[in-house]
C-alpha cells in the first residue's frame, strides 16, 4: 500500500463528478467528490471541502482522502484556510516547525507527513505535520488554485463558492 499511497497522490487527479456542497449539521457545508485518474475513477480516492455556512471567507478546509477497501484510510493532505485555530507539530518535522505554533493558513503536505509521521498517517489516519502557507490565498478562488497546484486535481475549477449565509448582526 505505501507506494500505492505515493503515486496516487503524485497522480494528476480529476473530479469524477461536479461536485455539489451539501448541509452538514446545519453550520456547515461539505462536498465529498470521488476522484479519478487516467480516465478511471479510483476506489477510495475522495476531495472534500468543509466551510463554516455562517462564516464566508474563513475557515475553510480541504483535503484528499484514500479509504482503500477493508484497510484503515484516512487524509493524505489538507489546507486549512483561515482557520480558528493554530497548529502544534508537538516536536515532529522540520526543526523550524518543531513545537512552534503555527497560526493563521496552513497545509499538511503529503511529504512531510509520510516522511516524519509515516505511521500515523497510514494507521491512525492522522496528518500531525503542518507547515504555514508562504501566502495566504485571497479568497475562494485563489484557495482553489491552489489546491490545484498542491494537490494536482486539473479541474478543481468545477467547485462553486460555498453556498455561504452570513450572519446579520
Amino acid at each position: 500500500m505505501a507506494a500505492d499511497l505515493e503515486k496516487l497522490f503524485a497522480a494528476e487527479k480529476m473530479l469524477a463528478v461536479e461536485p455539489a456542497w451539501g448541509d452538514r449539521d446545519g453550520d456547515v457545508l461539505e462536498i465529498v467528490c470521488p476522484l479519478e485518474i487516467d480516465g478511471t475513477v479510483v476506489e477510495g480516492l475522495f476531495f472534500r471541502a468543509r466551510a463554516r455556512k455562517r462564516m464566508p471567507d474563513e475557515v475553510v478546509t480541504v483535503q484528499l482522502e484514500y479509504h482503500p477497501p477493508n484497510e484503515r484510510g484516512g487524509p493524505l493532505a489538507r489546507i486549512e484556510w483561515k482557520p480558528l485555530r493554530g497548529h502544534n507539530n508537538r516536536g515532529r518535522g522540520p526543526k523550524e516547525f518543531q513545537n512552534k505554533l503555527i497560526e493563521g493558513c496552513h497545509r499538511h503536505p503529503f511529504d512531510l507527513n509520510w516522511k516524519h509521521a509515516r505511521k500515523e498517517l497510514t494507521e491512525a489516519g492522522n496528518l500531525p505535520i503542518a507547515v504555514p502557507l508562504e501566502t495566504s490565498p485571497k479568497d475562494f478562488d485563489s484557495l482553489l488554485q491552489f489546491v490545484k497546484k498542491d494537490f494536482t486535481i486539473t479541474n478543481v475549477e468545477w467547485i462553486e463558492v460555498p453556498p455561504w449565509e452570513p450572519t446579520l448582526v
